[in-house]
Parts: C-alpha cells; sequence; structure tokens
C-alpha cells in the first residue's frame, strides 16, 4: 500500500482520505513488528514456575527472541533438552525437566541457558529430584499391649499395635489380622480398628499414612480385636500384616503374638517386627510366608526397640526343625552357634537383627522360625516374634 496523495490549502480532508491513511500506518506497523521480531535480540526474562522445579515436571522459559523452538539449544546444567512441546514460540519454550546429575533431595541451583542464531541468555534455577509415584521404604508393626488378665472362651479383648513406616511418599496401606488357633474348634474373629473407645474399624481396613523421613518416620496406633469362640482351649497365634497398596512388595509383619485361652498374657517389652526380606520375590505377600527352595539363601531382617542400655541375647529356634535343616543363622552369630548371639546398648533405641535361612533338600517343608531377644540382666525386657517358612 502506498501513501495517499497530497491534499492542497482548501482541498475538502474525506473520510477516505483519513481510513486510507489509517490503513497504511497499520501495515507499516505490521512490517515493523515482523522486522523486529527477525532480528530480536534473544534473551530469558522469567521461568516459571516460581521457586523449586522438580525433574520431570513441565517448565516455561518466557523471553524473546526464540523464534522456532527447535532451533534453539536449551543447557540445563550440563544436559540438554531435546523436546519442546507444543504453545512452544517466539516467547516462550514449553518443556518438562530432564533428569539432572547429582540433584540431593533438598534440590540444588543449576544455570539454564538458550543459544541461537540471535544470540545467548542465561539465567539460574532451582532444580529438585522427581517427586516418587512407587512407594517404598521400611515398616515396623509392633505388638504395644496385649489384653490384662485371663483370656478366656467367648470373650473379645483388644490387642494394641503401633505402626511406624518410614517412607519417601504418602501412602494408604491395607492392614491384615490373621488368628491362627491351633487344636480348636469355632469361629475365630479379628476386626481392625481405630483406638477410639468406639473402636470404629478401618474403612477397607485401610490406613492412610504420610510420607515419614529417617530416622522417625510416620507412626501410629491401631487395635485388633479378637473374638475367642465359646467353648474352646488350647492356643492361638495373633499377626498383623501391613502391605502399601501400589507396591505390595512394601510391606511388614508382626510376627506372631502366641496366647492361650485360659491364660494370662504378656505383654513384651522388646516390640520386634520383620521389616525386609531379601530377595523380596522370596515373600509371599498373600500368605506372609517366607518362601526358599533347597540351596537358596534368604536375608530377613528385624527390627527390635531396646528400650534400656544393656546386653541383650538373641535366640532363634525352629521346633518343627530340632537340627535346623533351614540352615537359619543370626548373620552376627559365630559358626559354632548360629542360633544365639549377644549384643550390647549403649542407650536405648532401634537396631537392627539379620537372619538367613537356607533350607537343605530334607528340610521341612514348613516351619516356624521364632526369634526371642531378651535382656541378660532383667527377664522382663524381652520380645518375641516368629516368621512362617515353606520349603518350594
Amino acid at each position: 500500500m502506498s501513501l495517499p496523495s497530497k491534499v492542497k490549502p482548501g482541498d475538502l480532508i474525506s473520510s477516505a482520505l483519513f481510513n486510507d491513511l489509517v490503513d497504511y500506518l497499520k501495515a507499516q506497523d505490521q512490517r515493523l513488528t515482523q522486522l523486529e521480531a527477525s532480528i530480536a535480540v534473544l534473551a530469558i526474562l522469567d521461568v516459571l514456575p516460581a521457586g523449586l522445579i522438580r525433574m520431570g515436571t513441565e517448565m516455561r522459559v518466557l523471553g524473546r527472541g526464540f523464534g522456532t523452538a527447535g532451533l534453539n539449544t536449551v543447557l540445563i546444567d550440563t544436559v540438554m533438552v531435546t523436546a519442546f512441546k507444543a504453545g512452544s514460540s517466539d516467547s516462550q519454550l514449553i518443556f518438562d525437566l530432564p533428569t539432572i546429575p547429582n540433584v540431593p533431595p533438598e534440590g540444588r541451583p543449576v544455570s539454564l541457558s538458550v543459544s541461537n542464531a540471535r544470540g545467548f541468555a542465561s539465567t539460574t534455577v532451582q532444580v529438585g529430584q522427581a517427586l516418587p509415584t512407587v512407594p517404598d521404604g521400611s515398616i515396623q508393626a509392633t505388638m504395644a499391649q496385649a489384653p490384662t488378665g485371663t483370656i478366656t472362651a467367648g470373650g473379645t479383648y483388644d490387642f494394641f499395635y503401633t505402626l511406624k513406616v518410614i517412607s519417601n511418599m504418602d501412602e494408604t496401606f491395607k492392614l491384615a489380622a490373621t488368628l491362627q488357633p491351633t487344636g480348636t474348634t469355632g469361629t475365630w474373629v479379628t476386626q481392625v480398628t481405630d483406638t477410639t473407645t468406639q473402636r470404629t474399624p478401618l474403612p477397607n481396613g485401610e490406613l492412610f499414612m504420610a510420607r515419614g523421613d529417617a530416622p522417625n518416620g510416620t507412626v501410629k496406633q491401631i487395635v485388633v480385636r479378637a473374638t475367642v469362640p465359646a467353648g474352646v482351649t488350647g492356643s492361638a497365634k495373633l499377626r498383623l500384616v501391613m502391605t502399601s497398596k501400589l507396591n505390595v512388595q512394601f510391606t511388614g509383619s508382626s510376627g506372631d503374638f502366641g496366647f492361650t485361652v485360659g491364660s494370662t498374657s504378656q505383654t513384651p517389652t522388646i516390640p520386634l517386627s520383620r521389616t525386609l526380606v531379601s530377595p523380596t520375590g522370596a515373600l509371599n505377600t498373600t500368605t506372609d510366608e517366607v518362601q526358599a527352595s533347597p540351596g537358596t539363601q534368604v536375608t530377613l531382617r528385624f527390627a527390635a526397640d531396646i528400650p534400656v542400655a544393656g546386653t541383650y541375647q538373641v535366640t532363634l529356634s525352629l521346633p518343627a526343625d530340632t537340627t535346623n535343616l533351614w540352615g537359619a543363622k543370626l548373620s552376627s552369630a559365630s559358626p559354632s552357634t548360629p542360633l544365639v548371639w549377644q549384643f550390647n546398648m549403649s542407650a536405648a533405641g532401634s537396631t537392627n537383627i539379620y537372619v538367613t535361612v537356607q533350607p537343605g533338600a530334607t528340610a521341612p517343608a514348613s516351619a516356624d522360625l521364632s526369634m526371642t531377644v531378651v535382656s541378660t540382666t532383667d527377664s522382663s525386657k524381652f520380645g518375641q516374634v516368629s516368621q512362617k517358612l515353606k520349603r518350594v
């Protein structure tokens, strides 16, 4: 479009002339904008989101002079961005923050640079580790309080358990209480409830636990309410298993707590729980059995919360395998006494006890591995836990 014709003094200035002039100015403004864009100096004006940006999440670099996104070289620390997302333009680059090496849990500042034919620009951003999508950690499920007095047939009794979860993310856990009577009849009933006086059952037997970092983790208490059938006698074993909904290998077991109908139960003063089975595939998460084929070694880790300083003795036993064909061994014990070990605690605290099993070809098809921990100077300081074993 060319400029309108000049006017002479006394000429009538029409609306058409003014409109032609406005159209001309608009056309020139559009050409100027395009020209400025073609020669714009590259610049970074802002980065979104502000603050810590986690690896794997979307980020945006705002600025000018980017041109076509794919013609830019974007470096974050030493890592190149290789893919840009829809919506990228001359004024913004959109992409997912790639994996940056050597980023600690609290994050760290790194350089971000953009370069193309128009120039180079850089700034600093704070990057953090990606949020976990699969829960992992350790679980301690321990008996905190057994019923006081005599357990009688036909009665209902509350067993308190303390749950401590060290985890990398929030998670909901399934709680399953099993009660296995031995030599008795009738229907034994268990129910997992909260600790209120109403003993409200947990919906679907599930419990939410917020992320908990080591060493304190997240701690809650629940109740297992057990009803003993009328007219029965004999003994029973109660066990609580806690399993992540998103990762069935993330599980913990209280082991079996034994009691006898007609007798008084005694609460262990040293909480014990199984916190790890390695390899993870050796644990049947449905039956809570540790399974091993002949010659295959499986490691079990138990957590013990020791109440006072002192010397403690750990003893393993297998009532159905008196000659130890299962090859059970306390990892720290001597070869001559693999089932007995002593350790010292200079102060109250938690400690891990490792046990290995490696069944022989003639080992019993199933067995119960029992562990006791007792103070060498005060027998009231004791703990006991058992684990079911199965040869496959």
